[in-house]
């Protein structure tokens, strides 16, 4: 299927000339906020174009951030032969003074294998910084990632003081699934602000999962669940 077309990949006979032309726009293309919707195009194609590598190599050091994080799709979506290039520029932009393009970039790198211990830090410090404009999205990332450090269960924990429920919540369900024994009362703090959304099962499904994981006695039932665990005693961890 073409992501960009929503065909088959052999229903839309003109992939490779769009591929050829936006790459030959990406080479020219002056205006950082033209050229980053040209990028953009250029790794929505179906199929990669065989010089994304170099054309992101090219633009990760360019001096707008937009124009960066879409440096940062063509390096990760490059299939050069050694990738070495592509690897150490991701490195270089995971340190980025911008935001999004350090946590793109980590993201690649994380999806590679790549310097894994040192991209889930890149994550942390995200969730760890209040102000920061993808706190929520690397909270997300930290809760259901492979991360099972000390620091990123305190940051889970750390969620659950947010002024919003859906904060809490990514905390909470992080805590289920690891397993932490302070899941319920997570749970609990979690729903103080308000109500889980109903579709969504982090909320409605994850303390549900983790009693049915940790409880002998069988779960409770997942719309009561939260009420039923206070009754067991779930005290705030110590």
């Amino acid at each position: 299927m073409s992501r960009q077309w929503g065909l088959r990949a052999d229903a839309y006979p003109y992939a490779e000339e769009d591929r050829e032309l936006l790459a030959a726009w990406a080479d020219v293309e002056p205006d950082p906020e033209v050229l980053a919707v040209v990028l953009w195009a250029l790794t929505e194609q179906d199929v990669g174009h065989p010089r994304l590598g170099s054309i992101g190599l090219r633009y990760a050091g360019h001096p707008d951030p937009g124009v960066r994080v879409r440096a940062v799709d063509c390096l990760g979506r490059s299939d050069g032969p050694s990738m070495a290039a592509e690897y150490e520029a991701l490195r270089l932009l995971a340190g980025d003074p911008d935001d999004a393009v350090r946590y793109e970039a980590a993201l690649s790198l994380l999806g590679a294998q790549q310097d894994v211990d040192a991209m889930y830090g890149v994550i942390r410090d995200l969730v760890r910084d209040p102000g920061s404009p993808l706190r929520l999205a690397a909270a997300e990332r930290l809760g259901e990632s492979g991360d099972r450090t000390a620091d990123a269960t305190d940051l889970l924990l750390s969620l659950l003081d947010a002024d919003d429920t859906l904060t809490r919540m990514l905390g909470a369900y992080g805590l289920a699934l690891r397993d932490h024994p302070d899941t319920p009362w997570a749970y609990a703090k979690a729903e103080e602000l308000g109500p889980f959304h109903p579709s969504d099962h982090r909320g409605n499904n994850g303390l549900w999962d983790w009693e049915k994981r940790n409880r002998p006695a069988g779960p409770t039932a997942p719309d009561g669940g939260v009420v039923a665990a206070q009754g067991d005693g779930a005290q705030p961890p110590g």
